[in-house]
């Protein structure tokens, strides 16, 4: 369930979750920090506390660049500090509206069919290191939205990233990239993969580097592994583990 908080500004988007299959409701008191939680699978299952603050493109993101009100109190709770705990074990922040840079690199929003100034008046660049800062120094993931269907959009992802299936789940990110062919290799393999390759004929290097990551370029640990262990391995399909076996077994005979 995703906790919406009561206040104007969050609660405007309760229906609109809901159009988009995100099961939410209205937190029955205000959230302590953030504009939305929820409970998200970590790894094996295990709970993690997702919070969401939603900044739009306006007074509300130029008040609290200058007045550091976000910095100050906002950040601390979300992210925690040193005496602070953390109220969330991930937390986003979500900027939203249409903004561009005027000829003079005055930060300016789109709103009712005109581009205004925020009062205080901002640089854009003070704007982009602001989140910049607050995405590497103060641990905050940062997504912006252009409109508000793109916000309710992210949050349905965001939701279900976190609750369909546990943290360690998710493997798109270990997909191994293999660089076109005329592309040159830029770092020279290392021994292991070299002697992977020297040894198992049509390995190739990118299947071997992936060996080499899965037994810790250990050829003790290698040998150990079984043909069924070796297909877990991204790549390495049976064939190719069949021929691996055989030339270990081959080599140490």
């Amino acid at each position: 369930m995703l906790l919406v908080d009561p206040r104007v500004g969050s609660r405007d988007l309760l229906e609109p979750l809901k159009r988009f299959g995100v099961p939410a409701e209205i937190a029955p008191t205000p959230l302590d920090y953030g504009d939305f939680a929820f409970i998200g699978r970590g790894l094996h299952g295990t709970d993690l506390y997702i919070g969401v603050e939603l900044k739009r493109m306006s007074q509300d993101l130029g008040s609290s660049i200058r007045s550091k009100r976000f910095v100050g109190h906002q950040l601390g709770g979300l992210v925690g500090t040193d005496v602070r705990a953390a109220a969330y074990d991930r937390v986003w922040l979500i900027t939203e509206g249409i903004w561009r840079a005027d000829t003079e690199g005055v930060f300016q929003v789109f709103n009712g069919g005109s581009w205004t100034m925020t009062t205080p008046r901002l640089m854009a660049a003070e704007v982009e290191q602001w989140l910049l800062t607050i995405s590497i120094r103060g641990g905050i993931f940062h997504w912006h939205a252009p409109t508000r269907r793109d916000t309710v959009r992210f949050l349905s992802s965001l939701y279900h990233w976190w609750t369909d299936k546990d943290l360690d789940a998710h493997r798109s990110h270990a997909a191994i990239y293999i660089p076109p062919p005329d592309r040159a290799s830029l770092v020279e393999p290392s021994a292991f993969v070299k002697g992977l390759t020297g040894l198992v004929v049509n390995i190739g290097w990118i299947k071997a580097a992936a060996v080499e990551q899965a037994c810790g370029a250990s050829f003790s640990r290698l040998c150990a592994m079984s043909a069924s262990e070796l297909q877990r391995i991204p790549g390495i399909g049976k064939t190719l583990a069949a021929a691996i076996v055989e030339s270990l077994q081959g080599a140490s005979t």
